[in-house]
């Protein structure tokens, strides 16, 4: 049985087997983390509401929609909701901006 001293503590060799194996678990572990950001894997989903299924269908927000034009006399109606208001079970067609 080998010891090593160190202060006031003793380290023996299943110890220091131990350790050995945590310092090096977490040495992998943080060079594959690395590796995946550096290739970009696994792919990042595309979500949120800049995410346009169809870049035709997109408007220069980033926001599923037609481009929004409008003067000082127009009156401005805003959806505001979560993805019912996105309204991806509708076609483009026939989305709530079209209705209104």
């Amino acid at each position: 049985m080998f010891l090593i001293v160190y202060g006031d503590t003793i380290i023996t060799d299943k110890s220091k087997s131990i350790l050995t194996l945590i310092v090096s678990s977490i040495i992998v572990l943080v060079i594959s983390l690395i590796i995946m950001q550096l290739i970009d894997w696994p792919k990042r989903p595309v979500s949120g509401w800049t995410s346009c299924k169809d870049p035709d269908e997109c408007n220069y927000l980033g926001l599923r929609g037609r481009e929004i034009e409008y003067t000082d006399e127009d009156f401005v109606v805003i959806l505001l909701g979560d993805s019912e208001t996105q309204a991806w079970n509708f076609s483009f067609l026939e989305m709530p901006e079209r209705i209104l």
